[in-house]
């Protein structure tokens, strides 16, 4: 299907098509009864082919499944009631599968896409879509039985659009690839926009989780949703692009939507002017929502947004037991589905884990040789300093002053690949580096 037209229309089948045109006089009785005949020929052929031509025998829930199937194929090569006189059924499913094959291509090169454009966030329900749930229903769809998955997708497609989540396998009245085309483009979209703020996603969703009290990883937020809020938000305060808010700005704004509603839009439209076609066109799909959303905050004083509380200006360092089994073994799962390596760094440092998680996940190698000093290299001197200490506690019983040089070289622990790594990093890293570690590893201790 190249167009998705028939969002919010009612439904069709081939049943219903071929029913409207003999009521229309479009084809006659016996023309009628002739495309019965050849559903029921094609519905067996494919009932063979559903069963590898070993059987014709199959289950009411599986003959049903079929039917779909051809019910899929033939609404997308039907075009006009005109060729129902002068085609026969199967030459018209053939085109459908045809037009279903133009679509998987655009599906894949939207595929390829998202995944250049993932964010660096931790949500579960995110993370499990983009990098499974796509990517197991386009695997079905290169196997030779792929046919049979053209109309039907078995995934959840859990993580939410900003026009929610196409429960029963249903969204605006689509299936199988039109259903995947549709919530791909939409999250596409959706994922350029926040890409933007790329840099600020992790903070941001620091902060949401310091005001909601909930953890981010398994909620079902639209992140689009989220970002764009903070952006109008950011736009009318300081007239420039951002995500983050402080507390005290949030009755500041408030205080000046009260005075002056007309800003909200104002402000939509200068977002927009950094948009493409594409993206402008989505959000005027949702702008009264959004402004509405705005206006409920004025009126009713609730949280719509999320900000820095005045009194989180220290910077805690996690030295716990860690997270929970369960989040250590989704968090390796989800990092071990990524193959760049910028986007590995980023969604590693968006993840709330203890050092001792981290140096967990270095042991199971999600790195490879000099992977590691890129990383080591993004992190600042004190986050350097922690890995060290943690990883050779042994050496840092007493208050002895430490530099970064052959001496401690040699004392460190080097039995692992990242370790290795580690040692390599603080003998090539600039002086300067050196100096702020070896700062960092003297200003606190480990007492065992």
């Amino acid at each position: 299907m190249t167009s998705l037209s028939i969002i919010d229309q009612p439904k069709e089948n081939i049943f219903s098509v071929l029913q409207k045109a003999l009521n229309q006089k479009i084809i006659s009785m016996t023309r009628f009864e002739t495309l019965q005949i050849e559903i029921e020929t094609l519905t067996l052929e494919f009932v063979k082919k559903f069963n590898h031509q070993a059987s014709t025998s199959l289950s009411k829930e599986d003959f049903k499944f079929v039917l779909n199937t051809i019910d899929y194929l033939f609404m997308h090569g039907y075009n006009d009631n005109i060729l129902l006189n002068e085609m026969d059924i199967h030459f018209i499913c053939d085109i459908g599968i045809e037009e279903v094959k133009k679509d998987i291509t655009k599906i894949n090169e939207v595929y390829k896409e998202l995944i250049s454009n993932c964010l660096p966030i931790l949500n579960e329900r995110y993370f499990n879509v983009v990098y499974k749930q796509i990517s197991d229903y386009l695997e079905l769809l290169r196997q030779e039985s792929a046919i049979f998955s053209y109309g039907n997708i078995q995934e959840d497609l859990d993580y939410p659009l900003i026009d929610g989540l196409p429960l029963n396998h249903d969204m605006y009245n689509l299936k199988g690839t039109d259903l995947v085309l549709y919530y791909l483009t939409r999250l596409n979209l959706e994922n350029k926009f926040c890409r933007q703020f790329k840099d600020e996603l992790t903070e941001l969703k620091n902060q949401f989780e310091t005001i909601k009290k909930i953890s981010f990883e398994c909620l079902p937020i639209n992140l689009f949703e989220l970002v764009m809020d903070q952006l109008i938000a950011y736009q009318i305060i300081h007239n420039e692009r951002g995500i983050l808010l402080y507390e005290n700005e949030i009755d500041l704004l408030k205080e000046t939507l009260r005075k002056n509603k007309s800003l909200i839009t104002e402000s939509i439209e200068v977002i927009k002017k950094d948009c493409d076609k594409d993206l402008i066109e989505y959000i005027k799909k949702y702008e009264r929502n959004i402004i509405s959303r705005f206006n409920e905050m004025i009126k009713y004083d609730i949280e719509l947004l999320i900000y820095k509380k005045e009194s989180s200006k220290t910077t805690e360092i996690k030295l716990d037991a860690g997270n929970s089994n369960k989040h250590f073994l989704s968090a390796l799962s989800n990092i071990n589905r990524i193959d760049q390596l910028n986007e590995k760094i980023e969604y590693l440092k968006s993840l709330d884990l203890s050092v001792f998680d981290l140096l967990d996940l270095f042991e199971n190698d999600i790195f490879y040789g000099a992977e590691y000093r890129e990383y080591f290299d993004q992190c600042d001197s004190f986050q350097i300093a922690i890995i060290i200490k943690v990883a050779n506690s042994h050496l840092f019983v007493f208050d002895q002053k430490w530099k970064i040089n052959d001496e401690l070289f040699q004392e460190l622990v080097s039995e692992l690949a990242w370790q290795k790594e580690l040692i390599e990093y603080l003998t090539v890293c600039g002086q300067s580096k050196k100096e702020e570690i070896e700062t960092a590893l003297n200003e606190f201790a480990i007492r065992q």
